[in-house]
């Protein structure tokens, strides 16, 4: 499966067509209600440092990680470091590396059904996720660390 992965990760990563989409296939659920099992992620290869900067909060991310890809969303940028989260998770995941940030995802296909991610009101949804996720984690933590007390 390794193998697989490094392929297709080789074929975002070379891709130098921003208008030719990849679609892969979502097997986790750590970005439910939105995104299922199951559901076909339509992505655009990010070339380059000019496409990084284009990504805003809330956007969904393919991020290659220890062999394997996480689609995520982009909850904030400190300097180099890249953070995501699952909508599912209460927690962020480790920083990103921006040349390990590998496409954007643009719509989700379930079924006979597309949901354009880049329409009007769904960027404003996704960037109010991206907010509200951000602001999420500092309520968790503050919570944990009072209930520690």
């Amino acid at each position: 499966m390794d193998d697989l992965h490094a392929v297709i990760a080789d074929l975002l990563a070379a891709s130098g067509d921003p208008s030719r989409k990849v679609r892969l296939r979502v097997i986790s659920g750590s970005m439910r209600p939105l995104i299922q099992p199951g559901d076909m992620l339509v992505c655009v290869p990010l070339i380059g440092p000019v496409a990084l900067e284009a990504l805003r909060c809330g956007d969904i991310i393919i991020v290659r990680r220890q062999g394997d890809f996480l689609s995520h969303r982009l909850i904030r940028r400190r300097g180099e470091a890249w953070y995501t989260k699952g909508d599912r998770h209460h927690n962020l995941d480790a920083p990103a590396a921006g040349a390990q940030i590998l496409a954007h995802a643009v719509a989700i296909e379930r079924g006979t059904r597309t949901i354009d991610l880049t329409c009007w009101e769904q960027r404003m949804v996704q960037r109010l996720k991206g907010w509200w996720g951000a602001a999420a984690v500092v309520f968790y933590q503050a919570a944990r660390a009072i209930l520690r007390r």
